[in-house]
């Protein structure tokens, strides 16, 4: 079982620029800024909440309760392996070293396994033993979620409703 994903390094700024978000919604100057920064961050949060995605690079943190765990990764889209470190019989903890396990799949659908002609180690039979340290994060965002933040937040801003699970159907990790 995967643990929900730690923030280990947060992204350096907002998925979707202020300006075009401004653009988007027609708004000139600075008097609004604030609270227009604070309606992206807010959707931003809510789509990734709902799709399992990072919007913005950042590196984050999962534990599973096994090697096994990690062939169907519960987030994304995932650019790297930091690290994974697990803990073995006797509660040492180790770092495996990068030749020995590869990312797979593609898009959303992401995994961890053993590289070719090797095997994971034995590690103890308890819970979150297996830590892994991902890249995660678009570093360019989609337009269909470009276009989805900059619709919620118009929504927000004008106070009108906008289904945002809808627009973001086709591009959420499903387990």
């Amino acid at each position: 079982m995967l643990s929900a994903p730690t923030v280990i390094t947060a992204p350096e700024g907002n998925a979707v620029d202020l300006d075009e978000v401004k653009l988007f919604l027609r708004v000139d100057g600075e008097a609004l800024d604030a609270e227009i920064v604070g309606y992206i961050s807010a959707v931003v949060g809510d789509i990734e909440r709902m799709t399992s995605t990072r919007l913005a690079p950042q590196i984050v943190e999962i534990r599973a309760d096994a090697f096994a765990d990690l062939a169907h990764l519960n987030i994304g889209p995932v650019s790297g392996i930091v690290a994974i470190t697990y803990k073995d019989g006797d509660g040492s903890q180790y770092t495996l070293s990068s030749d020995l396990y590869e990312l797979f799949g593609a898009g959303l659908a992401m995994g961890v396994r053993p590289a070719a002609g090797q095997s994971w180690p034995a590690a103890r039979r308890a819970a979150g033993v297996v830590a892994a340290r991902l890249t995660v994060g678009y570093f360019e965002l989609p337009p269909s979620l470009a276009l989805a933040v900059k619709m919620a937040v118009r929504a927000r801003f004008d106070g009108t409703s906008f289904d945002l699970f809808e627009a973001t159907v086709n591009d959420r990790i499903w387990m």
